[in-house]
């Protein structure tokens, strides 16, 4: 059994593939940063990009696991195809009361989280809003990977990028406005493209608009302890930002979020990895022979090695692409490079360990470990960000994503002992 990276068949072939799946949908941010960050001031980016960071884990407390709960409703929907049109509509009820919750909230403690993102107005309303219209439009997007139809996810994911693009720019330079220009060309597309989510749901069959309490119950059981991770995920990958721009104010948030945007590349491909290592890792679990356990070893440490070189390569070619994309009141974005570089191959090294937990349905654990990680990420933060100033973020950056991949190494071992250092002795070649 030999694990082959390169050549047909290999894992380099359906990375790439998905990578350019992928790209469209998030490459958003990269194409504007070279106009944004010559249109904008740095205070201006770090209260856009503060604004988007609070935005990210609007979505994830508003989509409370549904998409993951729709997902694996979808593998049972043809013993009762109606009880899955009923439970993506009690899914969607769901977010709709948790992103009324959210607005609620902004109701009561809008003047205090205005203030903490130097917004004013009623703007922070609309993060509810956006978050509920982005988990509608998820839905399609994941039943398309899960039905292995990727011209259809290319084709949702094209267009979305394409008109909020468009729409971003029209919005700045045609209505010459700030960075509330690039608010107003996503809610314009997530209307679009929410609405028309709901559109091809019901258009498919996959949309009854009856209520269930029981299917509502089921579908919350089983996307909570997923939704706790995930928040975790989103709040690791916005809180440097949210504290910086508390401790530091919005322009050192502007500057810092230029180098998170520029080395968040890596995510592409590493989102990609992930598509394409979870269903390998399952199926020799699986299996469970020391075969396959020896193989998936030697697997992690080949692909280890690969990402390792890669973002060596990278850390070494992100300066430059600093200097191209980035306007000169930018360059000092150059001190968080190396550290998010360090903190990205963390998060590519944990993509590597994290399923074991995930196939064994250990979902306390992965909780557990979740709120542990956000707990060090609220207390690490501040006090580096204290010590070392806007660079303090990068550092607590990489140390916490070291933090998770090292304990989902660990707990997966506890759960699945796996011969780590006995897989060495076997000869095996790259």
């Amino acid at each position: 059994m030999n694990f082959q990276i390169f050549g047909k068949g290999g894992m380099a072939r359906s990375v790439l593939i998905y990578s350019v799946a992928n790209t469209a949908f998030r490459f958003t941010p990269i194409i504007l940063l070279p106009i944004l960050t010559r249109r904008f001031s740095p205070e201006e980016y770090g209260i856009m990009a503060s604004f988007l960071a609070c935005l990210n884990i609007a979505q994830m407390v508003v989509v409370m696991g549904g998409a993951n709960s729709v997902i694996r409703a979808y593998f049972d929907r043809q013993d009762d195809p109606d009880r899955f049109a009923r439970f993506v509509f009690n899914t969607c009820l769901i977010n709709i009361g948790v992103s009324l919750l959210i607005a609620l909230f902004f109701l009561l403690f809008g003047s205090r989280v205005n203030n903490a993102l130097n917004l004013s107005g009623r703007i922070i309303f609309l993060i509810p809003v956006l978050g509920l219209l982005s988990v509608f439009f998820s839905y399609p997007q994941k039943l398309a990977v899960f039905e292995r139809k990727p011209l259809v996810y290319s084709l949702f994911s094209g267009l979305y990028m394409t008109f909020e693009l468009m729409a971003s720019l029209f919005f700045i330079f045609c209505m010459s406005m700030s960075w509330q220009g690039r608010i107003a060309g996503i809610l314009v597309t997530r209307l679009i493209a929410g609405f028309g989510s709901l559109w091809y749901l019901k258009n498919r069959g996959f949309w009854r608009p009856v209520f269930d309490f029981t299917v509502m119950k089921d579908s919350f059981a089983y996307g909570f302890p997923v939704f706790i991770h995930s928040l975790g995920v989103v709040l690791l990958s916005s809180m440097d930002r949210l504290f910086l721009n508390s401790y530091e104010g919005p322009a050192a948030t502007g500057i810092y979020s230029v180098a998170v945007t520029i080395v968040g590349v890596t995510g592409i491909v590493i989102a990609a990895f992930g598509f394409t290592w979870t269903p390998i890792l399952f199926k020799h679990l699986k299996e469970a022979k020391e075969k396959s356990k020896k193989y998936l070893v030697l697997a992690t440490y080949k692909t280890g090695v690969i990402m390792t070189i890669g973002m060596l390569f990278f850390a070494l070619l992100v300066p430059f692409l600093l200097k191209v994309v980035a306007g000169e009141r930018y360059q000092s974005a150059n001190i968080h490079l190396n550290w998010l570089c360090a903190g990205a191959l963390f998060n590519g090294l944990y993509v590597t360990v994290s399923g074991y937990i995930f196939y064994f349905k250990k979902m306390k654990l992965l909780a557990l470990i979740s709120i542990s990680i956000t707990i060090i990420g609220v207390l690490l933060y501040p006090t580096l960000i204290k010590l070392n100033g806007p660079l303090g973020a990068a550092q607590a950056n990489c140390a916490i994503f070291f933090i998770r991949f090292l304990a989902m190494l660990v707990f997966g071992y506890l759960v699945c002992p796996m011969p780590w250092l006995g897989a060495l002795t076997r000869k095996q070649v790259f």
